[in-house]
């Protein structure tokens, strides 16, 4: 018996590797502002969270706590999307998709609440462009490469 030649898992295209770094730049950020919101509702020590309260004071109490527990979501989903799109994953592109959707939303309404985020606004913008490409697509299974059969193309004679 012949040994049988390894298989290659497929190529991870360029674009792909900057979708990852992105969501790991993300992730970072959402762990961040995770951490300043949970320290502003007293889960971390006392002189942490007097600091933050310092420069948070005009922030309702509820407003934080949501955001802390939505930025804490949201670092979960970030790690389980990353390594998803890191194996190449059809879920992990829709579920891409669907976070960037809901970031965007969020982005809005803090732009319309006057307090934008505007790094992370185009952060998630460049996502969603990079994520529309027809590479990043057809990486993910999302669009079939079509296939014409032969005698439908047309020879120079």
């Amino acid at each position: 018996m012949s040994p049988q030649p390894p298989t290659r898992s497929p190529q991870r295209p360029a674009i792909v590797t900057i979708i990852i770094l992105l969501f790991l730049l993300e992730t970072f950020l959402a762990v961040v502002l995770a951490a300043i919101y949970f320290a502003q509702i007293n889960l971390f020590s006392e002189q942490v969270g007097a600091i933050v309260r310092m420069q948070m004071s005009d922030v309702p109490g509820s407003v934080l706590t949501f955001r802390a527990f939505y930025n804490g979501v949201l670092c979960l989903a970030y790690v389980i999307i990353t390594v998803g799109l890191i194996r190449l994953q059809h879920w992990a592109w829709i579920s891409a998709m669907v976070l960037m959707g809901i970031r965007l939303a969020f982005g809005l309404g803090d732009y319309l609440f006057d307090s934008p985020a505007f790094p992370l606004l185009i952060i998630c913008v460049l996502l969603v462009f990079l994520l529309n490409q027809r590479e990043t697509r057809k990486a993910f299974g999302i669009i079939k490469e079509k296939r014409v059969p032969a005698e439908f193309i047309k020879r120079p004679q």
